[in-house]
């Protein structure tokens, strides 16, 4: 049986015949589906040479008067549909951006094209690179064709020319195993599943949500044909895998005497699922295992193709140590992943994310050591999060190696809008300026998770082709136009605004809300959230709607509109949070024992919760029942035990990863999800402090965690699907509802209090409230009785109290009993 499996999977390729790649043709083809026939119909899209002074992608427009026609002219697919944009953008307002069912993509319809002024753009940097490697578990786990397509498409709009490409592999890995002596079995387990794959690749962990099936298996590598033939097509340079010689346990058994180690653990997974067994670079298997690899690899997806000068991406330690520190092992055991591609590609590309050097261990000495194993110009360094903590300038430029200046920005594909504008403005073109000698040749955008916030990567992907800084604030204004497709006041304020707080913000572990969070007694200090800039931008944004400067139908102003509305609820749920918590703290040190304050806060954060689900759902972009409905029907999908793999892998990444190892790391403000689990662990939580506080115990997180867990666990293996449609509520009117309700305080709560200059409750009960906007404040001082005021600049109190004694107070503190 095995014999004539290996025999059936080492014939098994799924090359596709060689095509003519014409330029022009390819992009032709982007903009027929991106924009439709009839505008393409009108493009005449014409191949020229790459810049000759640079070597790098130029395209030019122009117009024929003869003809009528406008005229685009780039040196690939890629370059000619950067134009493609470019013109659309300038002349049709278009913008195209992520969103379900194409929701993120607009454009006037205009007809004849107007005759654009000629122009020609030169790439200011040889490559645009695209995704992390874990972009392929947290956004396209579960992709199809079709939604690949529309995928490179985004690509070779935005001018990316180097994309990794990642889908597929196992294939290429269950070849290499069987060859060797494993058997089938041996081989499945040792995968982890669809959704935890990209951990799996980099040696972190195996087996968790495996053991992948054979479709599954298959059905990724037609995939990954599919995807290749298109990139090559428009001139894109695909990044492979490489072998980096993470291994299943069974080659202990086909090789008893080689060298082979294990990674330290990660992630808090036990032994079962990491610790995952390393074959030493320096071991004499390493190079006949590495060469078969890629030279499987070239004959699974290469034939008939030119397979010469691909790039190969390899992690040897992501996220954990190297056994040995001594720097001839370390130059060693790089030098062994570059000899085994260039073995069987003699002008292969080396491509490394420089995460690894984020590591204590990562020395300079060690960064030196490590890179001197491969020839200078073989090497392609990822500066994976350049945007916010470069490793270009504290490692002497890579100490010659060719670099790529990346934005990382996103980390699981959390929710919320957030990124520092001015930083990606100026990052790429500030390299040269602080090092004349740095090694840089490309812009890039790394998130581990991409489909979120669509102006920083409208910009990121734009540095490609600045040869200077960019004005953030002329970009945004600009950017928010073509978004729309009108010039709102109101939305342009609010972009502005949104510019120069919410998107001039430093990464921060801490910048996130607790809706997502697994509920606790005490939280660290998240006073950076800029809740106060979100709520004047939800008030510009939905006033934007309601008075007839944008339509309140548009795809992207609906997804905006949702996404600013559900932030701003974020905050004001985690305020109601801090003040449920202050609240029975100061009761519990009383000796109180009457929960009537306590328990209208805890009402106060469900209605909340319910009303951000309702918000979530009326947008297709961010509903959990998309998410799972791709898992269901992915490719090659279709036995009740594949569907509920491909289900509980969705469930599972969102919500626990793994067994509560990092759990929520991954979290989501999606419709469906909020409801159905958030909620309820919140109301757990709520209860268990009132039980506490009729008690008098102190609250027990372990304990807490422990009741939790199961609960937990029972919606990952739950087959309970959700809605992958939108409920059909308006969501411009579901915004105003909510801004009526959490933004702007009514008549009849402003009553509620005086201004007291200088006046403060004598009680000094205090919490932090993360908003600092008055109607706000009232709002959640009017959530319970037991909140007295807050002080604000002048100070506020409930009308009802009478004799306040005088104290200096702190500005933004509510009060309470």
């Amino acid at each position: 049986m095995r014999a004539s499996l290996v025999a059936c999977l080492l014939a098994c390729s799924f090359a596709l015949p060689a095509r003519a790649s014409d330029p022009a043709t390819s992009a032709r083809g982007v903009a027929a589906r991106v924009f439709g026939e009839q505008i393409a119909a009108q493009l005449e899209l014409q191949v020229i040479p790459a810049d000759p002074e640079s070597g790098h992608d130029a395209y030019e427009l122009d117009y024929d008067r003869a003809s009528s026609r406008v005229v685009i002219r780039g040196n690939s697919g890629v370059a000619i549909s950067a134009g493609v944009y470019q013109y659309m953008s300038d002349y049709l307002n278009a913008s195209v951006a992520w969103g379900v069912n194409r929701t993120g993509v607009r454009f006037d319809s205009v007809s004849p094209l107007p005759a654009p002024t000629a122009v020609r753009v030169v790439r200011a940097f040889k490559h645009s690179y695209s995704w992390n490697v874990c972009t392929f578990g947290y956004s396209a786990a579960f992709w199809d064709w079709a939604r690949w397509q529309r995928e490179l498409d985004w690509l070779a709009l935005h001018g990316v020319n180097l994309p990794l490409a990642f889908a597929g592999q196992e294939l290429v890995w269950q070849k290499l195993w069987l060859e060797v002596g494993m058997t089938d079995s041996e081989v499945r387990e040792w995968f982890s599943g669809p959704a935890f794959l990209p951990w799996q690749r980099m040696g972190n962990i195996m087996a968790w949500g495996g053991p992948l099936d054979q479709d599954w298996i298959e059905g990724q590598a037609e995939l990954q044909q599919s995807i290749l033939d298109a990139m090559m097509e428009l001139g894109m340079r695909p990044v492979l895998p490489g072998f980096p010689g993470h291994v299943p346990k069974a080659l202990r058994r086909i090789y008893p005497n080689a060298s082979i180690t294990s990674t330290a653990p990660w992630g808090h997974f036990n032994a079962t699922y990491t610790e995952v067994p390393f074959l030493e670079p320096t071991d004499s298997h390493f190079q006949a295992l590495a060469t078969r690899f890629y030279e499987i690899q070239r004959d699974t997806f290469g034939a008939g193709r030119d397979w010469s000068g691909m790039a190969y991406n390899a992690d040897q330690f992501n996220e954990m140590e190297p056994r040995n520190k001594d720097p001839s092992y370390l130059a060693a055991a790089n030098r062994a992943v570059w000899q085994a591609m260039s073995t069987v590609d003699a002008n292969a590309t080396y491509v490394m994310q420089a995460w690894l050097f984020h590591e204590q261990f990562w020395t300079a000495a060690a960064v030196k050591a490590y890179l001197s194993g491969v020839p200078t110009g073989r090497m392609l360094i990822l500066d994976l999060n350049a945007e916010e903590q470069p490793l270009w300038s504290k490692f002497d430029s890579f100490y010659g190696h060719n670099f790529i200046w990346n934005a990382l920005h996103n980390y699981g594909g959390r929710s919320g809008m957030y990124g520092n504008l001015t930083r990606v403005a100026t990052g790429p073109p500030g390299v040269k300026e602080a090092m004349p000698t740095a090694t840089i040749v490309g812009t890039g955008f790394t998130p581990e998770a991409i489909l979120q916030n669509p102006v920083y990567y409208e910009l990121v992907t734009r540095m490609s082709w600045e040869h200077k800084a960019v004005d953030a604030d002329r970009f945004v204004t600009r950017w928010s136009q073509r978004r729309y497709g009108a010039n709102s006041p109101s939305a342009v304020a609010a972009w502005l605004l949104m510019r120069r707080t919410i998107y001039d913000t430093a990464w921060s572990w801490t910048r996130w809300g607790e809706v997502e969070a697994r509920p606790q007694a005490t939280v660290p200090d998240r006073s950076d959230l800029n809740a106060t800039a979100s709520a004047e931008a939800l008030r510009l944004l939905v006033q934007a709607g309601s008075n007839g400067e944008l339509d309140p139908t548009s795809g992207p102003y609906r997804h905006d509109l949702v996404d600013l509305a559900s932030q701003v609820m974020q905050f004001v749920f985690t305020d109601e949070a801090a003040l449920l918590r202050k609240l029975v703290e100061q009761l519990q040190a009383k000796g109180s024992k009457d929960p009537a304050g306590a328990a209208q806060v805890g009402a106060a954060m469900q209605a909340a919760l319910s009303s951000l689900d309702a918000l979530l759902s009326t947008d297709p972009s961010f509903l959990l029942g998309h998410w799972l409905q791709e898992a269901v029907t992915s490719p090659n999908t279709t036995t009740p035990d594949q569907v509920a793999n491909r289900l509980f892998n969705a469930k599972n990444q969102i919500t626990l990863w793994g067994l509560g190892n990092i759990h929520d790391y991954a979290s989501k403000l999606w419709g469906g999800l909020v409801g159905s689990y958030y909620a309820p662990r919140w109301a757990m939580f709520q209860k268990q402090l009132l039980q506490d506080l009729q008690s008098g115990a102190p609250f027990d997180q372990a304990a807490f965690v422990a009741e939790l867990i199961p609960v937990e666990l029972q919606w990952n293996e739950s087959p309970a699907r959700f809605p992958d449609q939108v409920s059909g509520a308006d969501p411009l009117k579901t915004a105003e509802t909510l801004v009526e309700q959490f933004v702007n305080a009514s008549a009849a709560v402003k009553a509620q209090f005086e201004a007291s200059p200088g006046v403060d409750h004598n009680g000094g009960d205090v919490v932090r409230a993360y908003t600092r906007d008055l109607d706000q404040l009232m709002l959640l001082c009017s959530r319970t009785e037991a909140c007295l005021g807050f002080n604000y600049p002048g100070g506020y109190l409930k009308s009802s109290l009478t004799a306040p004694t005088s104290s200096p107070g702190s500005t933004f503190y509510a009060k309470v009993k």
